[in-house]
């Protein structure tokens, strides 16, 4: 299976023809649409959409991802093979939360026994990426399709540290399509007042805190409770609450905590005891 993540949107034919050239190379094999909503050129957003969704995915899979706004420049087309999955795409750290810090096999992808014969400077998703993850998902070998690589781009690692016993202070990551506001805080599971965090990212290791009134605190003060969905608070009010990925997601039960609150990415918000 090739599941390809991208931000061209669905229906472009940009998705069509990376599409079109892995059916000529591999007809037979399945393609996922994992998305093509990425905003346009947020590297950093696809790194977590990709891990977000890396746990569903078979073992094996073949990931095309092309979010790219160094197209044509000196950044190196890739291809990575972790013990999981098998990624292709630029080398902007994409595949950062991916792949986090396994042991890894990497190429440049150079082989033009591997690529299209003539390759547009500025759509590397069809010329490179798409006949390679269609070359390595029909069974030929990392090594056939360049030379080996000591290292990957990776992105700089989220805020998310424990500040004094009981707090944990991280970001906001981005805000979907509902207005809610995704945290780098996780991942996290609740038992009784223990909040056990798992790190996602970076290195802080695993933590029981015991925060038997947690809240979220905002920037300006504000402070939301912690509930297990939005619908345990009233309409239109702020609720924070684990996500389906672990990470602390800040929501408004039917409405967009990202008008309510006006946080952008970036800014910081802690997790902690309240009073």
């Amino acid at each position: 299976m090739i599941s390809i993540l991208s931000d061209f949107g669905l229906e472009d034919t940009y998705v069509a023809a990376m599409k079109a050239v892995i059916y000529r190379i591999a007809p037979t094999e399945q393609i996922l649409d994992l998305t093509h909503h990425i905003p346009a050129g947020d590297v950093a957003r696809g790194a977590i959409e990709l891990w977000r969704v890396a746990p569903v995915l078979p073992t094996g899979s073949v990931i095309l991802a092309v979010v790219d706004p160094g197209v044509g420049t000196n950044r190196r087309p890739i291809a990575i093979q972790s013990a999981e999955f098998t990624c292709v795409g630029p080398d902007n750290g994409l595949f950062t939360y991916l792949i986090g810090t396994e042991d890894c096999e990497i190429v440049e992808l150079s082989n033009p026994d591997h690529l299209l014969p003539v390759q547009s400077a500025t759509f590397h998703g069809r010329d490179i990426f798409a006949p390679a993850a269609a070359y390595l998902v029909s069974g030929r070998l990392l090594s056939d399709l360049g030379p080996s690589l000591p290292s990957f781009q990776r992105l700089p690692a989220p805020e998310l540290e424990l500040a004094g016993t009981h707090i944990l202070r991280g970001e906001i990551l981005y805000a979907d399509r509902f207005g809610n506001l995704i945290t780098s805080i996780g991942r996290l599971s609740r038992a009784g007042d223990i909040i056990r965090l798992e790190p996602w990212t970076g290195n802080l290791g695993a933590q029981d805190l015991r925060c038997p009134d947690p809240v979220l605190a905002l920037p300006d003060g504000v402070t939301i409770p912690l509930t297990n969905t939005f619908g345990d608070v009233g309409t239109h009010s702020l609720t924070a609450y684990i996500g389906s990925a672990g990470l602390l997601e800040i929501a408004v039960n039917g409405g967009s905590a990202l008008e309510c609150t006006g946080l952008q990415r970036g800014q910081t918000v802690e997790l902690r005891t309240q009073g």
